[in-house]
């Protein structure tokens, strides 16, 4: 009996050693200076977070494939090709297409995929059998429509999706409306058309789109580990607690938000809301306000825990660099000149939290274990 206690005590002295090696503790987060940030009282009250090291995300990269370029190709064959304005069919692939959708997912817009119809009546133009959208099952179901045609789509996310990896493998609902179609004549694909069109030869064009779209899709893909290892934060920590004041901020300022831009449309808040948010009663988007508001409290005390596990502070060069990036959209080149400017129109506050926010969201993107097998975002393997 004695050995077994023995045994037990020392198991059960090793277990706390590991878990406090292994997490966060009070010792180490009440180490860290949180006067005067927000959210300065104990946080593991109000929320629980799950581990944060060494997450498990997949290995994603683009490389375009031949018909990605022969698509993109046919595109540049298209702009040039004479063609037949709204002819009375069912479209076909080789066509231009004007459509307009509302998309959704779990019925919430997705704004990405809707497209309203402008001043003319019509929507987004693109040519079918291209993969306009990197959604396959999207482009097949729209085969056979005609102008002035409806159809509810259901359809199911390619994974990865490289666009918007979230939604990667999920399912989302699309309602499509033909405004035009108009059939294209299209020219030859011959070294004659690139070099008279485009001043270029074939193989020149080829090698520049492939370049054009690993850029894109790069850009698409810089920041995936942040975005990943961010949503598996969200998904598996716990809120425990609303925090009163800065959840009332964050409400308040929501609201005077969409005041705002009722106010520059000159209508009312009621008449705005139903307009954007398709609600009829306004208490409804208020609750929405409020689910807002909390969620980014959450997220907000997730990351301010891990700051002060971790002691992450960003230092001078991480801060000058995005100084730096933020200047370059008004051409300033200084970081002094970018901190000035920021501070002259009130900004900077909020922009050092902003920089404060993707120093510690990429210092734990950088301890996650990128699983090279693994090539999709809902694999099993990510469990």
């Amino acid at each position: 009996m004695k050995k077994t206690m023995k045994y037990t005590a020392w198991t059960l002295a090793l277990l706390m050693f590991i878990l406090s090696i292994a997490g966060c503790t009070d010792k180490a987060y009440n180490s860290y200076d949180r006067k005067g940030e927000p959210y300065d009282y104990y946080l593991p009250d109000y929320v629980k977070v799950c581990d944060y090291t060494g997450i498990k995300i997949p290995n994603i990269s683009y490389t375009p494939s031949q018909q990605d370029i022969e698509n993109a190709m046919r595109i540049d064959l298209a702009v040039y090709s004479p063609f037949t304005k709204d002819v009375d069919r069912g479209c076909a692939q080789g066509d231009r297409v004007v459509i307009s959708t509302t998309c959704t997912i779990d019925d919430v817009v997705y704004e990405y995929l809707t497209f309203e119809t402008n001043s003319q009546g019509e929507g987004h133009s693109f040519i079918l059998g291209t993969n306009e959208f990197d959604i396959p099952q999207l482009e097949e179901e729209i085969v056979g429509m005609k102008k002035g045609e409806d159809k509810k789509i259901t359809f199911t996310f390619p994974d990865p999706y490289y666009r918007d990896l979230l939604r990667s493998g999920k399912e989302a609902t699309i309602e499509i409306h033909i405004d035009r179609v108009d059939e294209i004549n299209l020219l030859e694909d011959t070294e004659e058309f690139y070099e008279e069109r485009l001043g270029t030869s074939r193989e020149g064009r080829e090698i520049e789109i492939r370049s054009n779209l690993k850029k894109r899709y790069d850009q698409y893909l810089a920041s995936y580990k942040v975005i990943l290892t961010w949503q598996y934060l969200i998904d598996n920590s716990k809120l425990l607690q609303v925090p009163e004041k800065e959840y009332d901020e964050k409400y308040e300022s929501l609201l005077d938000r969409y005041r705002n831009m009722a106010q520059s449309e000159n209508i009312s808040l009621k008449e705005y809301v139903k307009d954007v948010f398709g609600y009829d009663d306004i208490e409804k988007f208020y609750d929405f306000l409020k689910s807002e508001a909390e969620q980014e409290c959450f997220e907000d005390m997730i990351l301010y825990y891990i700051a002060r596990c971790e002691n992450l502070k960003f230092d001078d060069a991480y801060y000058e660099s995005a100084l730096l990036s933020y200047g370059e959209q008004y051409e300033l080149t200084d970081d002094a000149e970018v901190e000035a400017f920021l501070d002259h129109y009130n900004l900077l506050p909020d922009f050092q939290e902003t920089t404060q926010y993707r120093y510690v969201q990429e210092w734990v993107a950088d301890q996650a274990n990128v699983l090279e097998d693994v090539t999709t975002v809902r694999s099993d393997k990510l469990k």
